[in-house]
């Protein structure tokens, strides 16, 4: 019975010693959990205010050699603290259609929400990094994608 019960001490030690250099070397600050769709030490800021702006956007699109540039305005979506709307976006209006769009955000990601015009669905998706955001649009009912870099103005 001694063998076994200095063994497990020595154990339970060890054991002590691995806790203790963890909960010593731990932050002082602790996680801040925010109510969904909010960020920051004070749960006060929208997660989706990082994306609000005027941007300068450069489309590429397959099957084009064209590069096409237009201004465009995200806002926040009235109602909803997880969309954003993206205003003047692609200078739509040019073929009879309403020029914005919808995107549910998750963290520094969007989903574009399908929306149809004329014939002509879109979709697509896109991040945000240093003020720069990139976006993937699928133009279904045509045969090409477009590749959009817009630069906070």
């Amino acid at each position: 019975m001694n063998f076994k019960s200095s063994k497990l001490k020595k154990l339970s030690t060890v054991f002590l010693m691995i806790f203790a250099f963890y909960s010593c070397n731990k932050k002082d600050a602790q996680e801040i959990v925010c109510d969904l769709g909010l960020e920051g030490t004070d749960c006060k800021t929208e997660i989706r205010s990082k994306f609000y702006g005027t941007y300068a956007v450069e489309q590429n699109c397959s099957g084009s050699s064209t590069t096409v540039n237009y201004n465009c305005l995200i806002s926040g979506v009235t109602g909803n603290i997880n969309q954003i709307k993206f205003s003047d976006f692609g200078n739509l209006s040019t073929l009879g259609a309403t020029d914005e769009f919808i995107a549910t955000i998750d963290g520094n990601s969007f989903v574009i929400i399908e929306k149809t015009f004329s014939g002509l669905t879109i979709n697509g998706s896109g991040n945000i990094s240093n003020n720069v955001i990139n976006v993937t649009i699928e133009y279904t009912g045509t045969n090409f994608s477009c590749t959009d870099t817009y630069t906070r103005q």
